[in-house]
């Protein structure tokens, strides 16, 4: 996420979007956290460690569940402009309960949505395991050590190797000018 200036009406009414979508989920035990003023710090892990990362710019992120009850930390990232089906989180704790790894990425094939012409667009990029996506949840079913912004998304998978693969359907991302990270990228098709 990055912005040109301060928050805008647009930039506002696409994060009442993602907090509606989230508040329609279907699986109803998460958090949502926002990491502001260039630094993240919240408690994680059985043990209660403190995690605090340096981040420049404002970014949410999701956290699914209480690890003592769910045996594991779940924390999806999805920026301020990100939309998801109402089954995203459903879908994000059955696969990391079906998959047999300690510690892994799930990465979602986003749809871009562009504001401006109610149009959806299937990207260039058919996002992979050497190139995780930029909505992702990342899953640690022994010791909470890493955290899902630690990396950009696109080299993840050098901070965790285990990449699983998520269809689109799940993940929508709003086009609307006013994030400069965000536009329909060239060779893109309307679907």
């Amino acid at each position: 996420m990055s912005f040109k200036a301060d928050l805008t009406e647009v930039q506002l009414h696409c994060f009442r979007s993602y907090l509606e979508a989230l508040g329609l989920q279907s699986y109803k035990d998460f958090t949502v956290y926002l990491l502001c003023n260039s630094v993240r710090a919240y408690k994680g892990s059985a043990a209660n460690r403190e995690f605090i990362r340096e981040i420049v710019e404002p970014y949410p992120f999701v956290k699914v569940a209480d690890p003592e009850r769910f045996k594991y930390d779940i924390e999806i990232r999805l920026d301020y402009d990100d939309v998801v089906n109402h089954d995203f989180i459903l879908d994000v704790v059955a696969t990391a309960k079906a998959t047999r790894l300690d510690t892994f990425v799930i990465s979602y094939q986003p749809i871009y949505y562009n504001s401006f012409t109610d149009e959806y667009y299937k990207g260039p990029i058919d996002y992979n395991k050497n190139c995780p996506s930029m909505v992702m949840a990342l899953v640690q079913k022994k010791e909470k050590v890493k955290g899902v912004y630690d990396r950009p998304h696109n080299i993840y998978h050098q901070h965790i190797s285990d990449i699983v693969q998520r269809p689109t359907g799940f993940a929508y991302i709003q086009v609307h000018g006013e994030n400069v990270k965000n536009e329909i990228p060239p060779k893109s098709y309307k679907i």
